[in-house]
């Protein structure tokens, strides 16, 4: 990512913030903690509720064995979850964005998510580690035999 320029967008933002949480994330090593501890129902958020809740998210469908396909569906669905927040800044920044209309998906990822930021996720995934799996179990402990206990414990 060196050498790259922030695009109007925000997307270079957002994908160094995404990729900075997918290393080393201690708040990431605790929730899959409490999850194979039972330790549920189980509440994680962030602020804005979309970026780390997204990513969290994110991963803990990747660890059940869901699809790259779901996983990217369920992270776009947060802009229908949000859809009024997308378009009260919208409408907040509409003399902005007329003047320059590529400022538009900047304020519709401020507020919502971008659709690209799923698939970042997961190609950043698997391009340090080679897989999901590698990268379960390098950063959270996941053995394969604890991927499989995870998922006994909540998809059966």
């Amino acid at each position: 990512m060196k050498g790259r320029k922030e695009n109007p967008d925000g997307s270079f933002f957002v994908e160094t913030m995404y990729e900075r949480m997918l290393f080393g994330n201690k708040a990431f090593k605790e929730l899959f903690r409490a999850l194979e501890a039972g330790e549920t129902p189980i509440l994680f958020h962030c602020s804005a509720g979309k970026d780390r809740t997204g990513v969290a998210a994110m991963l803990i469908l990747l660890a059940l064995g869901a699809s790259d396909e779901t996983i990217c569906a369920d992270y776009e669905r947060t802009n229908l979850c949000r859809k009024a927040e997308i378009e009260a800044r919208l409408a907040a920044h509409a003399d902005e964005i007329a003047r320059d209309p590529r400022r538009e998906n900047f304020h519709r990822s401020a507020a919502g998510v971008s659709p690209e930021a799923a698939p970042f996720v997961l190609h950043t995934i698997r391009a340090k580690y080679g897989s999901a799996e590698n990268y379960l179990e390098a950063e959270y402990g996941l053995t394969p035999a604890r991927l499989m206990r995870l998922r006994r414990m909540y998809l059966e």
